[in-house]
């Protein structure tokens, strides 16, 4: 199971409850925040890990696809991971744990900063030519997974994303 920390906007987009974080012992590995975001009528949802700062970005959802988010995110994550040179057992033993998601209320403003910080730059780069295909929205994905993030120091790892993804999956792999 994962948590995800989302706002209430997207609670209300979503039509779930939030669950009690008292109740949630889950390592912060498998902790994530959310929040949605539109671009030309288009309805997107960026994905923060708490401890990694790993993104999945996933856009021109329609209100179906709400439905299939652990799917659509799984789907994405595993693109993100092969992009970022993980192997297909890294991924896979990693995704056993998205069988089910809890949504809470956000609990870090400073993974909700990292996630503004994104939506900042975002429209930047959506103004490119065919910006939103699966392999453009790859790209996009990998670019901020490569920026630094000042926070990642904090909790010793390199400022990078993916190589705090990479440190946590050897450590957690031994």
């Amino acid at each position: 199971m994962i948590k995800i920390g989302i706002t209430k906007k997207f609670q209300e987009k979503l039509g779930v409850g939030f669950e009690s974080i008292e109740k949630l012992e889950i390592d912060r590995f498998y902790s994530w925040h959310a929040n949605t975001f539109q671009d030309s009528r288009r309805t997107g949802i960026i994905f923060m890990n708490d401890l990694t700062r790993f993104c999945v970005i996933l856009f021109g959802l329609k209100k179906s696809d709400f439905k299939n988010l652990i799917v659509l995110f799984s789907e994405q994550f595993k693109r993100n991971m092969l992009v970022a040179g993980f192997s297909e057992k890294e991924i896979e033993d990693y995704l056993k744990h998205v069988d089910e998601w809890t949504f809470v209320k956000t609990s870090s403003r400073s993974v909700m900063g990292g996630i503004n910080d994104c939506l900042r730059i975002l429209p930047h780069w959506m103004d490119l030519p065919g910006m939103w295909d699966y392999d453009k929205i790859t790209f996009i994905n990998d670019k901020f997974n490569g920026m630094p993030m000042s926070p990642l120091k904090k909790d010793g790892f390199e400022p990078f994303p993916k190589y705090a993804m990479r440190k946590v999956i050897n450590q957690w792999a031994e």
